[in-house]
C-alpha cells in the first residue's frame, strides 16, 4: 500500500515515531530556515530544542529559539491543513 508523504508525516506525528521523516524534516526545516534568516542556532541547538522541548546552552538569542519552536508550529499546521485553501 503507497502512502504520500502527508499521511507519513501525520501518522509519524500522532504514532510519536523517534527519528523518522517527521522528525528529521522539523528540525532541518527550522535549522535551515534559520540559518537563512542569519540565526545562530546549531542544528545540534535546533534538535535540543524540538526534542526536549527546553534550552539547555549557551549562548543563544531569544529571538532564534522562538523562531524555531514557531518554525515547528507552522511545520505541523502545514501539515494538518494542506488541503485548505489559504
Amino acid at each position: 500500500m503507497a502512502r504520500d508523504l502527508i499521511s507519513v508525516l501525520r501518522s509519524e506525528k500522532v504514532n510519536k515515531i523517534s527519528g523518522g521523516a517527521y522528525d528529521r524534516l522539523q528540525v532541518d526545516l527550522a535549522y535551515n530556515s534559520n540559518k537563512i534568516e542569519g540565526g545562530g542556532l546549531s542544528r545540534e541547538q535546533v534538535w535540543y530544542i524540538y526534542e526536549t522541548k527546553t534550552v539547555c546552552f549557551e549562548p543563544a538569542r531569544v529571538d532564534d529559539i522562538i523562531e524555531a519552536v514557531n518554525h515547528f508550529r507552522c511545520f505541523d499546521n502545514v501539515i494538518e491543513t494542506y488541503k485548505e485553501k489559504l
